[in-house]
């Protein structure tokens, strides 16, 4: 049924469209609703239509550069959101994104600081609070990781995720025994 639903919301996107097809607002959204059907190299056309008209929007270089990533463009993802970092310094989704990215190419550092980041300009980012703690394990820091993923166990005692994070740290550390 969330299918159907969101051949509906496509629907009524391609209309507005064909009202106004110059409307980066409704080639995100088409890309939204085409991504969530799978269907990832149209939802990179509509996403790369709107950031055309819409150069610099973070929200549209955002979803473009998950799209590539879903698609094996990594260097492409990297490519799309690096030039938007003096324009958006104070933008968390932007470095939360650019996180993602560097963590997907393996550059622990770079990721670490992207995280950083997002998470100074959003204390609440639990997202990128996660993907730091991640980046950390990956990198053998157990200890700089440990407080975030026991504030998060915290916060969310039933998330299976988070558990799994406080467990990573522990193996890594030689605190837990099979």
């Amino acid at each position: 049924e969330a299918s159907g639903k969101m051949s509906e919301a496509q629907a009524q996107f391609e209309a507005a469209l064909a009202l106004d097809p110059g409307s980066a607002f409704a080639l995100f959204h088409r890309g939204l609703a085409l991504e969530a059907q799978g269907r990832l190299t149209a939802a990179i056309a509509s996403y790369q239509q709107a950031l055309e008209l819409s150069p610099g929007n973070v929200d549209y270089a955002c979803a473009l550069a998950n799209a590539y990533v879903k698609s094996g463009k990594i260097n492409t993802a990297l490519a799309t959101l690096q030039p938007l970092t003096d324009a958006h310094a104070d933008s968390s989704l932007l470095w939360y994104n650019l996180g993602f990215v560097y963590s997907r190419r393996e550059e622990s550092k770079a990721a670490i600081d992207a995280f950083q980041q997002a998470i100074q300009l959003d204390p609440r980012n639990d997202g990128a609070r996660q993907l730091l703690a991640r980046s950390l394990v990956d990198a053998s820091r157990f200890q700089d990781a440990e407080p975030l993923a026991n504030d998060l166990v915290e916060r969310s005692p039933n998330d299976s995720e988070y558990l799994y994070l406080r467990a990573s740290i522990y193996r890594g550390e030689g605190r837990f025994q099979p």
